[in-house]
């Protein structure tokens, strides 16, 4: 929709509500006649659609809306320029809260915000202005059906077939949409009828959040008459588990229909809700094995896969993988994704752990969607999976879930070998007041971290101060005056070691382990408050690093 059709729509659903004298939508459309135009110096980004022109009245309209910054285009996706010019604008003027309208990306557009100290608001025009006729008489609600049927006719006229195509598309998601949102709102008290997002943009979050979701369901912690409805975010990280998880759950593939018609519900805070929780606070996911499972025809494809692949049926195989910010650069072009380099690490470091692993008659393959850069070996029996031909979101996944365990670092891709309960060793873990746990079947080690001013590295108890223990952001360190310092090769081989041995089921601990364990595990407990995890912390990064206990 061009910016003088938005312009119209506007002015034309001013009148409307004038007409009705309905004064909730008359005060906020009450500017649209003198909306302001794309440029404007209210720090608003280029609009081009009734949404966008919508909130540019708004801002003229009132003062205080026009302090809270406003990301506008049809579907700005993260990282794009106009994301970062309106990122570097918001905090240029200290906002603490920013309307964000992007049907398909508002979710990450949400996260990097938030990243940068920002909180956000995902806003939909249809929902809020329908919202304001429902108590409307019906004469009322007819006039705003009447021009809406209207606009939609318009934009048939214009854009032809292609257009009706996809407005009959939309209407398809719409009427079961529309039929479970009454139920919901009919349903209560008694029913809670629930419409619950897949965290499913990032594939960690989409593995290691729905995971504990569900546990937490089988384990009873939800209560009995909430009923739930799962829909996507508006981009799905890997598309072979959103098919798994789909042959059990039915999602609907145009999930952003079912959550804008939820925001019609009176109090929709009820009836919507997103899996963000991704710690096991709970310890439940040991009580459960893994949910999904492969169908016989994906086996076979990645059978045929993993051969051509270089991988022999009777050979154990190992996964590793090293963070770094190839993902997000390729994902989200043009966004600035330094906050997380504290995660980073060199897969070189990773090497001299595989190389050791093959010695014991493992195969061992560098998984990951995107890389920066390729190994540095052509080593017999280590394969660069993330940049062959045949990598595939079936392979990422099938790998993943039959290792005989990963070698990871706390990235995202990490969450599906838990999420199919294989073992994972975790290095260049941080913060660590966040450490993995959840099943006793996981080892890690921490980046320590070098204090630039005393000129040495801190202990546990220091590293878990409040102001540490969850820093989620690179500046969040600077500010504290230290450095993450990753994970040397020998320490992360020695890791390797103690998970092989473990697996093998030939572990023997050396004297004096156990107490250096309970000695890390009282710190956790003083500093953070929380029990002995079921994960261990690896006994030999212990033994040379006693001193900071």
């Amino acid at each position: 929709m061009t910016p003088t059709l938005a312009f119209r729509w506007c002015r034309e659903l001013m009148q409307l509500f004038d007409e009705l004298d309905n004064c909730a939508a008359h005060e906020y459309i009450r500017a649209c006649a003198a909306v302001t135009p794309p440029g404007s110096p209210l720090g608003i980004a280029p609009a081009n659609d009734l949404t966008a022109a919508f909130l540019a009245a708004c801002h003229a309209a009132d003062g205080n809306l026009a302090k809270r910054f406003v990301i506008m285009d049809r579907n700005p996706r993260p990282g794009s320029p106009i994301c970062s010019r309106s990122y570097e604008e918001a905090q240029h003027l200290s906002l603490s809260r920013v309307f964000i309208l992007s049907p398909r990306h508002g979710p990450e557009i949400r996260d990097e915000l938030l990243s940068r100290g920002i909180g956000s608001d995902l806003v939909h025009l249809v929902p809020m202005v329908l919202a304001t006729t429902v108590r409307a008489d019906l004469d009322s609600v007819i006039k705003v059906a009447r021009f809406f049927a209207k606009a939609h006719a318009s934009d048939v006229v214009q854009g032809g077939v292609p257009v009706l195509r996809r407005k009959l598309k939309v209407l398809r998601t719409l009427a079961p949409a529309v039929s479970l949102a009454v139920l919901a709102w009919l349903a209560r008290p008694l029913l809670v009828i629930r419409l619950v997002s897949f965290y499913s943009s990032r594939i960690g979050h989409f593995a290691d959040n729905t995971d504990i979701h569900f546990c937490e369901r089988m384990a009873g912690l939800v209560p009995r008459n909430v009923i739930e409805r799962y829909v996507y975010d508006e981009t799905v990280a890997n598309e072979q588990l959103a098919r798994m998880w789909n042959r059990s759950l039915c999602v609907p593939r145009d999930s952003a229909t079912y959550r804008r018609v939820f925001q019609l519900i009176p109090e929709p805070h009820r009836h919507f809700s997103r899996m963000e929780k991704a710690l096991d606070t709970k310890g439940v996911r040991q009580c459960f094995g893994p949910f999904l499972s492969f169908t016989r025809s994906e086996r076979e494809t990645a059978a045929r896969s993993l051969k051509d692949l270089g991988l022999e049926a009777d050979v154990p195989f190992v996964t590793f993988h090293s963070r770094d910010p190839a993902y997000l650069r390729s994902a989200f072009p043009g966004g600035d994704w330094e906050y997380h380099s504290y995660r980073d690490a060199s897969i070189e470091s990773y090497l001299p752990a595989a190389q050791r692993l093959v010695a014991l008659g493992y195969t061992c393959v560098r998984v990951g969607s995107c890389v920066e850069r390729p190994l540095p070996t052509r080593a017999p029996r280590i394969i660069d999976y993330a940049l062959h031909e045949l990598r595939s979101d079936l392979l990422d996944v099938f790998l993943l879930a039959h290792c005989a365990f990963h070698l990871g670092c706390g990235a995202g891709i990490d969450c599906v070998a838990r999420l199919f309960r294989r073992p994972v060793a975790f290095a260049n873990v941080l913060p660590l007041g966040g450490f993995p746990f959840g099943f006793e079947t996981e080892l890690f080690i921490p980046k320590r971290l070098w204090s630039r001013d005393q000129r040495r590295f801190l202990r546990f108890h220091e590293m878990l101060d409040p102001g540490l223990a969850h820093a989620m952001f690179a500046h969040d360190y600077a500010a504290a005056g230290v450095e993450p310092v990753e994970n040397t090769a020998d320490e992360i081989e020695a890791l390797a070691m103690e998970m092989h041995e473990r697996v093998d089921g030939t572990w023997v601990p050396a004297p004096g382990d156990e107490p250096l364990l309970d000695s890390f595990y009282r710190i956790v407990k003083e500093c953070c408050g929380v029990p002995r995890n079921p994960s261990r912390i690896c006994a030999a990064f212990l033994r040379r690093h006693a001193d900071l206990l």
